[in-house]
């Protein structure tokens, strides 16, 4: 799957979470890869938990200086408010 980001074309990979690095020895839900414009999602998450986790790597490949917190802050608060909203990811 591709969407645009700042007008650039990124690839959103839903992936294995073995496939998806460690950071800091911290297994990670979700890694966008500025070089290779490509977001990593877990194919473990589901619901709510992977729309925040879009929300937020999608926020890292719209602004690269924002703060992990900030980030973490927004995302969750964005993906709270769909979630509320009725947002929900469509199988296809």
């Amino acid at each position: 799957m591709h969407i645009s980001i700042k007008g650039r074309k990124w690839a959103v990979i839903f992936c294995p979470l073995k496939d998806i690095p460690m950071k800091n020895g911290e297994t990670l839900l979700g890694l966008c890869d500025y070089d290779n414009k490509t977001i990593f999602i877990a194919d473990t998450t589901h619901g709510e938990e992977r729309l925040a986790t879009l929300t937020h790597e999608v926020l890292h490949a719209v602004d690269d200086k924002l703060t992990e917190k900030r980030v973490k802050d927004l995302a969750n608060g964005v993906a709270r408010a769909l979630w509320k909203l009725g947002y929900r990811r469509i199988e296809s």
